[in-house]
């Protein structure tokens, strides 16, 4: 089955109701005209007959002829005299049903004797059609002992086609309504639902992929504020689908950074392999080399298993232990002998206190944000401040360099996985980046804070919280 348009229905719903309302209403309004009209009539009828009645009452009454009653003779001349005055069309009948006297225009018609009662002198009315429509009233007069049945005719004809020329006309506007309603009514429901035409062309031009598309809002009814909400959720879909595209560029350069990470220690490793496998070192010197190769090993193993562990973690419970300030200050102080620079300096002021985390997780964290740190100090003048101290529930680590900082663009994203500020491309290793940070801080249900202004260093904020349920 064919899709049908939804203009086409609200066009096709609207027509049909506005049809219906106008047709039940001009036929109410019809059939309540005619009815008053005939109404009168047939009151007319009914005073018509009562005054033939009368009429003839009053005749039979003041002529002295009828002493000697004579049905053949008086009664057609005292008819005859009321027809010529009065100028009504009627009928009189004896109670045998024979004919006494007939106005010339009703005298073909057949007598109405369903109307005769004997016994009943009330009036009674019917419609009777001939070539044109009368009205007969019908009453029973009682004269020397004898009945006698008055039919009047009263025409109608002028009520009936009234009721034709109104029912032409209701044709003739009902016609007008449809083809103005037509007309008026599509061009109506083709304007409401333009917008919704737009956005079913605009939904399908971003299907095609061009995302830039929008829709033209032009009112600001319930359809207008649809095409915003459409519009306002291409814009999020857009920036989504540009985030998905950044995020898996930098995905990508960060996996290239990471493999080189590992790849470096992994060539020093085989190096002091090859050369213990061709015994060309001496005790001293084959002891450091396997020393070494045990270190960087275990090394890369706990990276390894960590970084997996970050990925199928994500916000599973994690056991926590209880380290002092004075491990931390350790594992910070034989980090920062290893990669400090020669004519920089660092400060290491830990208030004694304990930290609730994993070990390991918290080493990488630490180590990654002062490796962050390291590379853009300056060669002469660098220098690092890490202070700590014991907050009402919990501990903080601020780590503090006087390095170039962080432009004000790259703060809302430097946290986002896989993000790497532009500089930081240029130095040889790139480590782990802040993503790594964020994650862990998140696993601890620990809060951190980067102050930054470029040219003027750096101040990471790094807040545990003692007793927190993980």
């Amino acid at each position: 089955m064919g899709r049908v348009r939804l203009s086409f229905k609200i066009f096709l719903s609207t027509f049909t109701i506005i049809l219906l309302i106008f047709s039940i209403s001009c036929s109410i309004a019809l059939v309540y005209v005619f009815n008053q009209n005939y109404q009168s009539e047939k009151k007319k009828a009914q005073d018509e007959n009562k005054a033939l009645i009368s009429l003839i009452n009053n005749q039979f009454q003041s002529n002295t002829l009828f002493s000697s009653f004579n049905f053949d003779g008086n009664i057609k001349e005292v008819a005859k005299v009321i027809n010529q005055s009065s100028g009504y069309l009627f009928k009189i009948v004896d109670e045998n049903g024979q004919l006494l006297y007939a106005s010339t225009e009703v005298r073909n018609i057949p007598n109405q004797k369903a109307l005769y009662d004997k016994n009943y002198d009330e009036q009674k009315i019917k419609l009777v059609v001939q070539t044109v429509h009368y009205v007969v009233v019908a009453s029973r007069i009682k004269f020397r002992e004898e009945s006698l049945y008055i039919e009047n005719y009263h025409p109608v004809e002028e009520t009936f086609k009234s009721k034709a020329v109104l029912i032409n006309g209701y044709y003739r506007l009902l016609l007008v309504i449809i083809c103005l309603g037509a007309i008026l009514i599509g061009l109506s429901s083709m304007i409401l639902t333009r917008t919704i035409s737009s956005l079913s062309k605009t939904s399908r031009s971003i299907i095609s992929g061009k995302f830039h598309e929008r829709v033209e809002v032009k009112t600001n009814d319930e359809i207008g504020q649809l095409a915003k909400d459409f519009n306002e959720m291409t814009d999020k879909l857009e920036q989504k689908i540009d985030d998905v595209k950044q995020a898996k560029e930098r995905q990508e350069e960060f996996m290239a950074s990471f493999a080189h990470e590992v790849r470096t220690p992994l060539t020093s490793v085989i190096g002091y392999a090859q050369m213990l496998q061709i015994n060309k070192m001496n005790k001293a010197e084959s002891e450091k080399a396997l020393f070494y190769i045990l270190s960087e090993g275990r090394r890369i193993n706990r990276l390894s298993n960590k970084l997996l562990e970050l990925i199928l973690l994500e916000k599973n419970k994690l056991v926590l232990e209880e380290l002092s300030t004075a491990v931390i200050q350790e594992d910070i102080e034989n980090f920062l002998k290893g990669m400090f620079q020669q004519k920089a300096s660092y400060q290491i002021a830990l208030e004694a206190g304990k930290i609730y985390a994993d070990h390991d997780l918290l080493k990488i964290l630490l180590t990654n944000v002062l490796s962050n740190s390291l590379k853009f100090l300056p060669v002469e003048t660098g220098n690092i401040t890490i202070n700590g101290k014991v907050l009402e529930k919990g501990y903080e680590i601020e780590i503090i360099d006087n390095g170039c900082g962080i432009p004000a663009v790259e703060l809302e994203k430097i946290r986002e996985p896989f993000y790497r500020v532009e500089k930081s491309r240029e130095g040889k290793n790139v480590g782990l980046g802040l993503s790594i940070v964020q994650k862990i801080t998140e696993i601890h249900q620990a809060k951190w804070q980067i102050i930054s202004q470029e040219g003027q260093g750096t101040t990471v904020v790094i807040r545990f919280f003692e007793g927190k349920k993980i």
